[in-house]
């Protein structure tokens, strides 16, 4: 296939319009190289003729026109950038305009400039001069678009793209086209915008389909009463419980009228409203419910906001009582009255007695939920009793009864604990309170909801995700679980899917004007396809809209505003009648009824589901919490020397959920510090943005708008410089550091920077505490992430803490020798084979920088030792076993050469050692151009390759005049350790991971070798070294991302798919080495710890690749879970035959090498590492893959006695082959992506 050079296109003239981009079946960002596209044809029948234009020149104007019309239904957009084969076409939609005018000016359309590459294009090939060639026969993604409409005579092609868009989708398309284009001859008198997509009869079958929501339920109840009727059937059931505690119906209802005489006593009356502020506990349950009862409705506040916004949250509720709990942060300020409830102890501060009769209906107000307002304050939803109970009886989307046990994550504050208050307490369920550590950390959750047998809990998306990542089989005990509060993420569903078979997960949408949950879905296997995971279809005795500009319906699979009806739908605003009347208003389909406009985009779907597609305006979700950046501007304004701003949402660096971006412009603008320590007095933390960059000006578009898109990416540093830089003072702080520089996606954090200044939530701090957990072997809540605030103070409170998560090894004491670990008895083994090979060497090479002093920086190699006793290791044998000798002192070998004509050849540098003398590593150091080269020869049996870094680390601070700190363990404590018992239970419990995977003998099929395999494994070897490319790496980065994987796990999945086509089988192994250093302690210990897993993979050619990659991940990950099981073990529990002519299991080796290993800080330089090659094979193939700036880098090992290079570069090939087709269509099934004799047969349809 020929390439043609491409044409750069031209940035839009700034008033000639917006490209289109059209909302896609699936998502953009996998399909790159060659493009695939399908063409509809399209019969154009002969319509009424239009006035003063020739007749090919009607067809032309009327099938533009048209086009245009249905790319503004699709899109919302008005001024539409259209490319040509002349250049861009701008077109203009008015809707409320006449068609004439539409059509006299699609019959001149107005060029604005060259093409301007945008995704939906237009060809008339009938008008004179067009040219003959379809654009649609481009062969690469920025070429042919994404949608081409092309005129020929009476007939239409419509070329789409088959990765983003279903057939199904295309012919709706096609079929709104020709009923505009109808519409648009038959009716020129007509306004653009009453053309109709629907087609007869379509209206009733949505409405019918799709709100047949009618079901039973208690439409004139009250919440409390609804309680009342349950606490007399079940009085002694439980109804809450919590740390040390319980409470059975009976108690709460008598508590609850406790505390409602109590409000009733000091003047509360029906229809008043009451502040709640309570700690998440028994008391927040009991205020509620005895509020309820004296004929209140509730105002929630969250007990950690800051002052200034409860205080006008309560001003702005007219709230004259205020009910709080104990264990508050601080005291609300709150000059009225207060009554303070304490349900852990047998009495309230009133008498019990039974509560002066209060008379609430069901559409009286019963609580008050304060969102994030456009006009830059609150905005308090009135909830009535109605609306609640509607949520919770009489529903289908979770089976609420006296077997539910509810979990409750949520604030009061938070829409979502209506659900999970009332949906249990209202149908004979419980209530299990819960610390907020607890529901932070996966493992620890999963046992709490083992052990109080919860059924059902809600989640925000984004903590989900997390929790996920953490541990998805924390969820197995539950029934159910509802997610929601942002988009879910198909990648975390599908592992916690997996993770729990039985689980069922319930994707809730909803705002809090419709009462939590308006629609909700059950998340199935074919939702997890990399399409949307829907929204669902509204709950019982609600209804859901999809309308246009006009407030018509949507036809199936065209986007629109989402409105919402039925019983859900709040009485609207406090003090907001204007706002109240702009978004509730009659609802059209049904009379007499009310409906909500949400503001947000939707389309439904052919199966009768809809689909949500993001927000027409800029309010934005962080950590499930709506937010409109209107109000976080606001308070930034309030400061008196910000004289404008703007708050933009960014994703996290490596992550899928947003960050807040305030940027700030002013004559002497506050430094961000400043203006953070104003806003967090202000706004709730979720609504203080993580960045605060002051900016001379903020850019402005030509229209006066400020240019979101030109304003800078932040990156942190000026919040990072408003604290002094404190290096990390040990292996703990460094170790938080490196965390939280992870998990906010900065660098420069030191160990006295606060993180909630850097932006550190619940969601990181929960990152940070896992990481934590994993890597210090310290029991870590998130909560003490935050506060603590900085990684001293948090590494302070751990090294304090007697809570470990991990075993931890002690010293070990003095002796003359110590025995060898598996690693090295395995390594020791193989070399004595052959004494005078290198294949254990590990030879590497730094170029540092001009000024280096040669001298000194020997002097410094020579000092090396003293703080790592591997290179001062040597080994000999007792009694027949290997066992290795820490000397106090071994002359190292460095050789300084002043003169490079001097050093010594490269073939020669790497030599055999003699494993019984120390040291087993040299070195030589020599002028290279300006600037110093140093190489190192270190025995694979004293050093892996995670030694390299605290190595070369210690070595430039040595070379610097620093004093390096001694690692936390020795390896000879390990060593020691690893034959104790609790190291060997330890290992054995991983025992039987590795005999389920070799249950069944590995399939001994060989790859195909240009020369016969010898009895005795040979050693000569050979490299083949080759680029992937910055283009081919990102689209891998993509296809992990996107399916929750790592890269590694994509180039696995390729690697395996290579030899399986090669070697004729499915059953595939590849051998891949771990860190092996998965206890605390062993951060910085120069050691061999590496160890070898091998993932056993199933290439079924009907498999389609997405989900074969998922199981590539999944044995990945399964295999690090199971990596202290030596490789030496594992291969002799198999039982299997010993082969010398090859390596056990597995013929090919994979390994990724991490850029942050690669390269070494060297007095103020960062300096590459270069691992030369020994010209010495181990393994038949063996992939070494790094991460460099410009891509991945691949160092190909073959066995050379067995393999010609031209067959090794023939595979390359074939290897990048299934690396492009898979990334581009992950769906394609295994079969098409096995390699063939002859290698790929790429059939594109273009």
């Amino acid at each position: 296939m020929t390439s043609r050079p491409r044409a750069t296109p031209s940035p839009p003239a700034p008033d000639a319009g917006e490209p289109v981009l059209l909302v896609t079946d699936h998502p953009r960002g996998l399909d790159s190289g060659t493009a695939r596209f399908r063409t509809l044809t399209l019969d154009l029948p002969a319509l009424p003729a239009l006035p003063r234009h020739g007749a090919d020149a009607e067809e032309g104007t009327l099938l533009l026109a048209a086009y245009a019309v249905l790319l503004h239904r699709y899109t919302g957009l008005r001024r539409l950038l259209v490319d040509t084969d002349h250049g861009a076409l701008a077109l203009t939609v008015d809707p409320a305009g006449p068609v004439a005018a539409l059509l006299a000016g699609c019959a001149a359309p107005r060029p604005a400039g060259p093409p301007a590459g945008t995704a939906v294009r237009y060809a008339d090939r009938t008008a004179p001069g067009a040219p003959t060639t379809a654009t649609e026969a481009a062969t690469a993604p920025g070429e042919a678009g994404e949608l081409l409409l092309t005129r020929e005579g009476d007939r239409a092609r419509l070329a789409y793209r088959s990765s983003l868009f279903e057939p199904a989708t295309m012919e709706r398309f096609a079929e709104h086209l020709l009923r505009v284009r109808e519409f648009l001859a038959r009716r020129p008198d007509a306004t653009v915008g009453e053309a109709d997509l629907l087609a007869e009869g379509e209206q009733e079958l949505i409405l019918g389909s799709l709100n047949d929501t009618v079901a039973d339920w208690p439409a004139t109840a009250t919440v409390h009463g609804l309680f009342a009727e349950q606490a007399r059937r079940t009085p002694e059931a439980t109804a809450v419980t919590w740390t040390g505690g319980r409470m059975d119906y009976r108690e709460l209802d008598g508590r609850s009228a406790d505390l409602a005489t109590a409000l009733r006593t000091r003047g509360v009356r029906t229809g008043d409203r009451v502040g709640l502020c309570a700690a998440h506990g028994p008391e927040l349950v009991v205020a509620a419910l005895g509020i309820l009862r004296s004929g209140a409705a509730y105002v929630a506040l969250e007990p950690d906001h800051p002052a200034e916004r409860t205080a006008w949250l309560l001003a702005d509720s007219s709230v004259r009582v205020l009910v709080t709990g104990p264990g508050l942060p601080a005291e609300p300020p709150f000059d009225g009255t207060v009554v303070t409830v304490d349900a852990r102890n047998h009495r309230n501060d009133a008498a019990t007695a039974e509560p002066p009769a209060a008379t609430v209906s069901a559409g009286d107000l019963a609580y008050i939920c304060y969102t994030s307002g456009t006009t830059g304050t609150p905005k308090g939803v009135q909830v009535t009793h109605r609306n609640v109970v509607r949520l919770v009886k009489g529903t289908h989307y979770v089976p609420f009864g006296p077997d539910t046990r509810m979990l409750p994550t949520g604030s009061v504050a938070f829409d979502a604990s209506t659900f999970e208050i009332w949906g249990p307490l209202l149908n004979g369920g419980s209530l299990h309170m819960a610390d907020r550590d607890v529901i932070l950390n996966a493992p620890e959750l999963g046992r709490e909801l083992s052990t109080r047998r919860i059924t059902t809990m809600w989640l925000t998306s984004p903590l989900f995700n997390q929790l996920v990542e953490q541990d998805a089989k924390a969820f197995r005990p539950l029934r159910e679980l509802v997610v929601g509060g942002d988009a879910l993420s198909s990648p975390h569903v599908a592992k916690a899917l997996d993770a729990c078979p039985e689980l069922t997960v319930v994707n809730g949408y909803g705002p809090t004007e419709n009462t939590t949950f308006s629609l909700t879905h059950r998340v199935t296997r074919d939702d997890l396809d990399g399409r949307r995971i829907p929204i669902g279809r509204p709950i019982a005795n609600s209804t859901a809209y999809v309308l246009d500009e006009a407030g018509r319906l949507c036809p199936v699979g065209v986007p629109g505003e989402l409105c919402l009806g039925g019983a859900g739908v709040t009485l609207g605003y406090l003090g907001r009648p204007d706002l109240t009347a702009e978004r509730f208003t009659e609802d059209p389909f049904v009379p007499g009824g009310r409906m909500y406009r949400s503001g947000d985009l939707a389309r439904l779907r052919p199966d009768g589901v809809i689909d949500f597609l993001g927000r027409r305006d800029h309010q934005v979700k962080i950590r499930g919490f709506r937010i409109e950046p209107a109000e976080v501007e606001k308070a930034m304004l309030g400061h008196p020397r910000v004289a404008e701003a703007v708050v933009t949402a960014r994703p996290m660096p490596g992550r899928g959920d947003l960050r807040l971006c305030g940027y700030y412009a002013g004559p002497r603008p506050p430094a961000p510090e400043e203006l953070r320590d104003r806003l967090t007095r202000t706004l709730p933390g979720h609504m203080v943005p993580t960045h605060l960059v002051p900016l001379e000006r903020l850019p402005l578009t030509h229209t006066g708008k400020v240019d979101r898109d030109r304003l800078p990416d932040p990156d942190g540093s000026p919040l990072l410089a408003a604290t002094p830089y404190t290096a990390p003072a040990d292996d703990v702080e460094r170790t938080l550091v490196e965390l939280a520089e992870a998990a906010l996606g900065l660098t420069g954090i030191g160990s006295g920077h606060d993180l909630r200044d850097l932006g550190a939530d619940s969601l990181t701090a929960t990152l940070i505490a896992a990481g934590a957990q994993e890597r210090l072997g310290r029991h870590c809540p998130a909560g003490a992430v935050l506060r603590s605030g900085t990684p001293a103070r948090l590494a302070a409170l751990l090294r304090d803490s007697t809570a470990t998560a991990a075993a931890r090894i002690p010293a070990a004491p003095d002796a003359d020798t110590y025995p060898v670990t598996p690693q090295q008895r395995q390594v020791y083994l193989e070399q004595i084979k052959d004494a005078r090979a290198v294949h254990y060497n590990v030879p590497v090479t730094l170029d540092l920088p001009a000024g280096t002093d040669p001298a000194r920086l020997g002097d410094a190699l020579r000092r090396l030792p003293e703080y790592h006793e591997a290179l001062r290791t040597r080994f000999t044998v007792e009694g027949g076993e290997v066992r290795q000798c820490v000397d106090a002192h071994a002359e190292p070998s460095v050789r300084v050469v002043d003169d490079p004509r001097e050093a010594t050849p490269p073939g020669a540098f790497v030599r055999p050692f003699d494993l019984a003398r120390a040291p087993l590593w040299r070195a030589e150091v020599h002028r290279a151009g300006e600037g110093v080269r140093l190489r190192l020869d270190l025995h694979h049996i004293i050093v892996d390759g995670f030694s390299l870094t605290p190595l070369l680390e210690d070595l430039a601070l040595l070379y610097a005049g620093g004093e390096p700190t001694p690692p936390a363990r020795r390896y000879r404590d390990y060593a020691v350790w690893l034959r104790g018992r609790d190291a060997t239970a330890a290992r054995e419990a991983q025992a039987p991971y590795w005999e389920k995977v070799f249950a069944r003998p590995v399939d001994p099929a060989d790859l195909p070798t240009d020369h016969p395999r010898p009895a005795l494994r040979g050693l000569d070897g050979d490299v083949l070294a080759f680029d992937l490319g910055r283009e081919r790496t990102d689209r891998i980065r993509a296809v992990a991302r996107a399916h929750d994987v790592t890269p590694f796990a994509v180039l696995a999945s390729a690697y395996a798919l290579l030899l399986s086509g090669l070697k004729r089988t499915a059953d595939i192994t590849v051998g891949t080495p771990v860190s092996g250093r998965t206890v605390p302690g062993l951060h910085r210990t120069v050691g061999m710890f590496a160890n070898t897993v091998v993932l056993r993979l199933d290439a079924d050619p009907a498999l389609p690749y997405d989900a074969f990659l998922r199981r590539t991940g999944d044995a990945a990950q399964e295999a690090s879970a199971h990596q202290d099981f030596p490789f030496e073990e594992v291969v002799a529990r198999t039982g299997s035959a010993r082969d010398y002519s090859r390596t056990p299991l597995f013929d090919a080796l994979l390994a990724l090498h991490s850029a942050r290993y690669l390269s070494v800080d060297f007095h103020g330089t960062r300096v590459p590492l270069r691992l030369e090659q020994t010209g010495q094979a181990v393994f038949d193939l063996n992939m070494q893959i790094h991460e460099t700036p410009g891509g991945l880098s691949v160092d190909w090992q073959y066995a050379a006695g067995l393999l010609r290079r031209d067959t090794v570069e023939s595979w390359r090939d074939t290897f990048i082959s299934v690396l492009d087709t898979a990334t581009t269509d992950p769906t394609t099934s295994l079969g098409a992506l096995l390699p063939a004799p002859s290698g790929f047969d790429l059939d594109f349809d273009l």
